[in-house]
């Protein structure tokens, strides 16, 4: 009966081992496949614009240049400068509106326009 037990509680103690492993093995994966978020100033050309390139984001709007973004589309501006609450822009990729066609914009991207817009929304 003792040797039993004991095989029960070696058995169990590797199984637990090797789940452990596991766990972080794959917690491993998920960091380093997961985007890194931009952490301090964010700046238009290295954070914001390659967004704007990658998702093709053109609905009415010139997102070419700083310039023509800041001068908003044919109904107005679209970028309220330190407010993304009033920006017409971060409301409609907050609301999955924005882009139309193909995938939506990660949790990470929206955050980097939000936070892009309320410090200012500069061109840097």
């Amino acid at each position: 009966m003792h040797n039993k037990n004991l095989l029960i509680v070696a058995t169990t103690l590797l199984l637990a081992i090797a789940l452990t492993a596991c766990g972080a093995q794959n917690a491993t994966a998920a960091t380093e496949s997961a985007p890194t978020p931009v952490t301090g100033p964010i700046s238009f050309t290295k954070d914001v614009m390659p967004i704007f390139e990658s998702y093709s984001i053109k609905e009415g709007l010139d997102l070419k240049t700083y310039e023509s973004l800041m001068a908003g589309s044919k109904n107005g501006s679209v970028i309220t400068p330190g407010n993304a609450n009033d920006s017409f822009l971060a409301q409609q990729v907050i609301d999955k509106e924005m882009p139309k066609r193909g995938p939506k914009l990660t949790p990470d991207q929206v955050q980097v326009i939000i936070n892009w817009i309320n410090a200012g929304a500069l061109n840097n």
